[in-house]
């Protein structure tokens, strides 16, 4: 279970490529984004302090996490569920609601730099309904 909990945190990196209905026709990947600027010394401050002293497997999976996000200075933020994420690029549109139709490439990333998915090679985003998900 812990494994999963592991993989379920793990740095999953999606842009969102489209609200509405999806369309049948292919469009090539967008070049890598340019992330913005990252102040290394806030970010530093900012995601030490949400190291875990407790001993726990949660507590340690969580600062395994921020050891890989201090060490590739990923500029990532947690949600409530301890779900680290990064936004590579904000979005221009209207925000999403719930019951709009999405898809969205992805692509995991274990710390040690394995990649255990990643929908874009397999040109296969992920499509779904806002609501229509686990929690993340």
């Amino acid at each position: 279970m812990h494994i999963y909990r592991l993989l379920g945190l793990m740095l999953l990196v999606g842009s969102i490529t489209g609200c509405g209905s999806s369309s049948s026709e292919e469009t090539p990947p967008p070049a890598p984004p340019s992330l913005p600027a990252v102040e290394e010394d806030d970010l530093l401050l900012r995601l030490s302090a949400l190291y875990d002293p407790d001993t726990t497997l949660h507590a340690r999976d969580n600062n395994a996490l921020l050891d890989y996000a201090i060490s590739n200075l990923l500029d990532v933020r947690p949600t409530a569920t301890g779900l680290y994420y990064q936004i590579l690029k904000p979005g221009t549109g209207d925000s999403i609601r719930w019951g709009d139709h999405l898809s969205a490439h992805y692509k995991g990333v274990l710390p040690d730099g394995t990649v255990f998915a990643d929908s874009r090679p397999r040109k296969t985003p992920l499509v779904f309904y806002v609501g229509n998900m686990i929690d993340g």
